[in-house]
């Protein structure tokens, strides 16, 4: 599928475009990648993703339409990443919370969870141990808010994600280190799915359906 990309839209993706002529090409590449029949993947933050890249370890772009109300598994928890992050946000807003180090503490509200994936399953690795933190900051961006629409994540900083439904997201996913570990802090009592997670079962009718009205909501702004 995607190893066409190099006769694809997707060429055309640069976060620091004029916000219109980036509208476009996220259009056109969500076009394209419906047309070659690239899967929509969900995650447990709240949003459907759509890849335009190969696999999740190549650096590249990715689209991210939140939508809490239809993925039940939605939370708020801290994680970190295994690679550099560069957001605009196209639709809606989002506010990162940035949290510290975790210390140990057996009442601690939060259990840390390594998240093992490929590009279509997931595996949760629970620590024996719990753990707390303290938050450090947090920013909001989108159109029209005094920050703007454009953000960074550092390469493993702690953060968590709020936002508003509907929000649409273009991230680049860059300097990826393939053997640094995925931590999510789920709370302590919340069961950990055991064994691998297709993150592409969700009905990809209904996925598909989801990102469309994205695109519709994103034309209509522009």
């Amino acid at each position: 599928m995607s190893e066409h990309i190099g006769h694809s839209p997707y060429e055309k993706l640069d976060l620091e475009l004029d916000r219109n002529e980036l509208i476009d090409a996220v259009v056109d590449s969500v076009e394209y990648a419906k047309s070659i029949g690239e899967p929509v993947r969900t995650y447990r933050f709240g949003f459907f993703r759509l890849q335009f890249v190969p696999t999740r370890l190549k650096e590249g772009y990715s689209l991210h339409v939140w939508s809490p109300e239809l993925l039940a598994e939605k939370d708020d928890a801290p994680h970190n990443h295994n690679s550099r992050m560069k957001s605009r946000v196209l639709l809606g807003r989002i506010t990162n919370l940035f949290w510290g180090p975790p210390e140990i503490n057996p009442k601690g509200p939060w259990r840390p969870i390594e998240t093992i994936c490929t590009d279509t399953v997931c595996e949760d690795r629970p620590a024996d141990h719990r753990v707390d933190f303290k938050l450090l900051s947090q920013e909001t961006y989108g159109p029209g808010f005094p920050n703007g629409d454009y953000y960074e994540m550092p390469k493993g900083s702690i953060h968590s994600t709020e936002f508003e439904p509907g929000t649409v997201t273009l991230i680049h996913k860059s300097k990826i280190d393939p053997k640094a570990k995925i931590i999510n802090m789920l709370p302590h009592d919340q069961p950990v799915r055991v064994g691998g997670f297709d993150i592409t079962s969700y009905p990809q009718d209904k996925a598909w359906a989801e990102i469309d009205k994205a695109m519709s909501s994103l034309k209509n702004k522009t």
